[in-house]
């Protein structure tokens, strides 16, 4: 009997995958048409549009191809990772690998569109104390990307200066 596993946790991918990517496209379009700009919670959080030719936190404005090229191949290793069977099964695994490629994709549209410029728009902190605007890509991404972090710091490791086990008796 085959298992459905693998079929199952791509339908997981995609979905969450498409969601992140939704998420982002109508939050941004919400935004450039207006909706939602202002303070909420006491200041700690800001909708104001912003529109960033750069990297994370506004570096590098103007390599608008090298952040494609770096997009791009991000999104070909998780897609080699999952069609190999190297990012695991199950949900805990696949999900953040979503994440990460929903938010690459969703920043990647933005890139591709005219001018090249990823939009942000959630801008949090305490008075003039604030952190990079940012949107729900970059979230994703950042959420995914510790994910994974602590998937791989709670992997077992394998024991040093031993033969593996083949099961041998």
């Amino acid at each position: 009997m085959r298992s459905t596993a693998p079929r199952r946790d791509g339908f997981l991918f995609a979905a969450a995958a498409a969601l992140v990517v939704a998420a982002d496209w109508l939050t941004k379009l919400l935004v450039q048409g207006g909706h939602g700009i202002g303070e909420y919670l006491g200041g700690l959080l800001r909708i104001t549009l912003v529109s960033n030719p750069g990297a994370a936190f506004g570096l590098l404005p103007g390599a608008r191809w090298v952040f494609v090229a770096v997009k791009v191949l991000a999104m070909a290793v998780i897609l080699w990772l999952l069609l190999r069977g190297r990012a695991g099964r199950g949900w805990a695994r696949i999900t953040p690998l979503a994440l990460i490629f929903g938010g690459a994709l969703g920043n990647l549209l933005d890139r591709l569109r005219a001018g090249g410029a990823v939009v942000d728009f959630i801008d949090l902190g305490v008075g003039t104390h604030r952190w990079y605007v940012f949107n729900v890509a970059d979230a994703c991404i950042s959420v995914g990307a510790a994910w994974v972090v602590v998937l791989l710091l709670a992997a077992p490791s394998p024991r040093r200066g031993t033969a593996p086990d083949r099961g041998e008796a």
